[in-house]
Formats: structure tokens, C-alpha cells, sequence
């Protein structure tokens, strides 16, 4: 017998046609069975989870029990057993081997329990792994606590090796705690990497090794790779060289920093060893720049023109100083000091110092005079001095109430200061 096919267009045996029927309902059947199946698992991972929430030894017991295959609930029961803790965390890292975690946690748990092997074999599959900061942290850490120098510098050395925007401070702290040695840490574990020596210098600076500063700083500035991102910790690097009075160290900085266009003024020249001479921008307050001192009383404001004026209030100290900066004398020798400038009339009190050694090289004879033309002209002065040696040394704009009168009360302008070598 033939059946006439609409779809086919073509006349098919009656048997077939039965044969295609059942093939169709056994397809059915099957899905329908595979719907129930899924629908299973999920009302069974469902129930794990739910059981799994009442958060004792046995409904995580239960749950693995319901959905084996869950590496969550393996973490759960080591949580919950520490002193058996390896053996699930094991199970855990086989259903799940790219998660560095469960194997830090698996050192971690080997490590409270006396077992080191285990726990140093957790820690180096985690850096086995993961190229990132934390499991090397971890496993210096590990290491640290041993006090196992030699693996400690080599695990130290890889995460300083990888670290970029992670904290350092611990581990570099501990670098120190085990070795106390600034040539031995620098050369042996701390990369050239621009991220790690900066926060290396900072390390430094912070926990007042000075002392170990200089080669990091260099090797920085060396570095030459995003230079901006260096300013501020080179810029207090500068300003700690200066406090501890290394000459040659911070004029190096400073004029790394110049040259860049980090700071806003020309590297520091023989021929003018001022910075900031003629106040064209306010002071930083930083390197060799101009600093405010003691403020009571005084005002100061930047010139349009260029220059500083300072408004006495009559308010002001005896004396004190108004504004200072440090200044490179690089080698000994003869120097002269020009400066114009317009006081508030006669017997200011203001006078300028340069003070090296516990010195004034000007010898109390920086005293700015009045000028013997109107008010309104700025007058013009020179000092000369001799350097004993090359050094540091601070220049001081300073007021001293002079005998005889009141404290002053009035506007200066200090328009421009220059230094130079005879």
C-alpha cells in the first residue's frame, strides 16, 4: 500500500511511515525524560544549597553528599574542621585546580597544624599557578615566619618582581627585619621595576632609613619610564636630602625634576643659584624653593609683574624669619647677592642672611637699606660673602624690629634675587 506524502511530494511505503511514527514519540519520550533529569539536578543543587545554609559540620556534610561535585562545600568543611582541613581542601583544588586560593588556604591550614611540608607545597602550587602579587606575597609571608632567609629573599624578589598597584610595605619591612642590610635588600631583592623602587623610596623615606635612599632614588630617576607618576616621591626624597643636609644628593633631584618639567623652574646653574629669583610663580614651598617662615602677623602675595610683596601688620614677631630658601654653594669661594626690592620706608628691619655651619657668611651686614630716591623706585643692592667649603646653605629674608622703634607696619616687595659665583 502507498501513502501519498504531502511534504515529500512522494508516495511512501505504509510500514515506513509506522516505523517514522514511533522513531518520532521515542524522541518525544526521551525528551521529555531529559527535561526531568535536568529539572532534577536543579531542584537537588537547589536543596544542597539550601541545606548547606544552616551552616553546621552536618548540613555541609549533607549538601556534599547532595551535589558532590560542589568544590565550594569542600572549602566549607575545612573551614569548619581546620585540624582536618587538608583533606578536603585537596578534594576542593581536584574540582577546581585554577583557584589559587584554595591552594593558599590549603598552606595556611597546613601551617596552623605543624604541617610545613604540606603547607610549602600549597604555597608554591599557588605561585605555580597565578602570576600575580598575592601567592607570592603569601608564600614570603610563609617564609618570613620561618625565618628561612634564603627562600624568603627569593620569594620576595618574584612579588616585587610582579606587584604594581598592590602595597608593598609589609613585605619590604620584613626584607629589613630579617637582613638589616640596605646593599644586601637593594642588590639581591629589589628589581629594577619603576612601580617597585618607588614604593621602595617611599618605604624609605617613611621609616627614616635616609641613609639607604640615594642608590634607589638614582635608579629611579634613571629609569626614565613615567616620569610624572615619580614626581611627588622624588619631590619629598629632595626635601628629606635637604633636611638631612646632603647637598649633592637633593640638588640632583631637584634638578631631575626640573629638567622634566615636574617642578616649574630651570635647573639650578653656576651662574644664578637662586630658584625662583623673581617669585614668577608662588612658592612650592619644596626643594630649593622659597619657604614661608613664621607667618604671624605678615601676609604675602604674589606680584603680576613678577615679584613678592609682604604686608607688615606691625602684628609680626621681633624677629623672625619671613621667607627662605635653601641654596647649593658649590664649591668655596667668593659669592655675590643682588637683590631688588622696595621697603616700607626707613628702618625696616628687614635683612638678609646666608647661614652655613651655624654662620651668617654675610655677618649681620644684609640689612636692606632705604634708598636715597622716591618711595615709589625700587632700589638695588648687592652683598658679597665668602664660602669656607662647598655645601648647603639657606638664605633668609629676616625681620628684626630695630632699636628705637615700633614693629614695622607697611608693604615690602622683594622683585627679584640672584646668586653667583665671584
Amino acid at each position: 500500500m502507498l501513502v501519498y506524502n504531502p511534504y515529500t511530494k512522494q508516495s511512501q511505503d505504509s510500514h515506513t511511515v509506522r516505523f517514522h511514527s514511533v522513531l518520532v514519540r521515542l524522541a518525544l519520550l526521551l525528551g521529555i525524560l531529559g527535561a526531568s533529569c535536568g529539572f532534577y539536578a536543579a531542584v537537588r543543587v537547589g536543596w544542597s544549597d539550601w541545606v548547606r545554609r544552616t551552616n553546621t559540620d552536618e548540613a555541609i556534610r549533607a549538601a556534599i553528599a547532595l551535589t558532590p561535585s560542589n568544590w565550594k562545600y569542600y572549602r566549607d568543611l575545612a573551614e569548619f574542621n581546620p585540624p582536618q582541613a587538608i583533606l578536603p581542601l585537596r578534594h576542593a583544588i581536584q574540582l577546581n585546580p585554577a583557584n589559587s586560593s584554595l591552594r593558599i588556604e590549603l598552606g595556611e591550614y597546613a601551617e596552623q597544624i605543624g604541617d610545613f611540608a604540606a603547607a610549602e607545597e600549597g604555597y608554591r602550587s599557588a605561585v605555580a599557578i597565578d602570576q600575580t602579587y598575592a601567592p607570592r606575597f603569601e608564600q614570603a609571608e610563609f617564609y618570613f615566619r620561618r625565618h628561612d632567609s634564603g627562600r624568603f629573599a627569593s620569594a620576595a624578589k618574584s612579588a616585587f618582581a610582579v606587584g604594581f598597584h598592590e602595597d608593598m610595605t609589609i613585605l619590604f619591612s620584613q626584607c629589613w627585619e630579617l637582613f638589616d642590610d640596605a646593599d644586601q635588600i637593594f642588590t639581591r631583592m629589589i628589581p629594577t621595576r619603576p612601580e617597585a623602587l618607588q614604593q621602595y623610596l617611599a618605604f624609605l623615606l617613611n621609616s627614616g632609613r635616609i641613609g639607604a635612599a640615594p642608590p634607589v632614588a638614582k635608579r629611579l630617576m634613571s629609569a626614565e619610564v613615567d616620569v610624572a607618576d615619580n614626581r611627588e616621591v622624588i619631590l619629598r626624597y629632595c626635601d628629606r636630602m635637604l633636611d638631612a643636609g646632603d647637598y649633592s644628593d637633593a640638588l640632583e633631584a631637584w634638578n631631575w625634576l626640573a629638567g622634566r618639567a615636574l617642578v616649574s623652574f630651570p635647573p639650578i646653574a653656576q651662574d644664578d643659584l637662586v630658584t625662583n629669583g623673581e617669585f614668577v610663580k608662588p612658592p612650592l614651598k619644596r626643594g630649593f624653593d622659597w619657604r614661608y617662615g613664621d607667618t604671624h602677623g605678615m601676609y604675602f602675595e604674589s606680584i603680576p609683574a613678577g615679584g613678592l610683596k609682604i604686608s607688615l601688620t606691625s602684628k609680626q614677631p621681633e624677629h623672625c624669619v619671613t621667607l627662605w630658601q635653601y641654596i647649593p654653594l658649590p664649591e668655596p669661594g667668593k659669592y655675590r647677592l643682588d637683590v631688588k626690592y622696595r621697603t616700607p620706608g626707613k628702618d625696616s628691619g628687614l635683612n638678609w642672611q646666608v647661614l652655613a655651619g651655624g654662620k651668617d657668611l654675610l655677618r649681620g651686614g644684609g640689612a636692606l637699606s632705604v634708598p636715597s630716591r622716591p618711595a615709589s623706585a625700587l632700589a638695588e643692592q648687592e652683598f658679597e660673602f665668602a664660602a669656607p667649603a662647598a655645601g648647603l646653605a639657606q638664605l633668609r629674608l629676616g625681620y628684626d624690629r630695630v632699636l628705637g622703634t615700633v614693629r614695622v607696619e607697611g608693604d615690602a616687595e622683594i622683585r627679584e634675587v640672584r646668586l653667583r659665583r665671584e
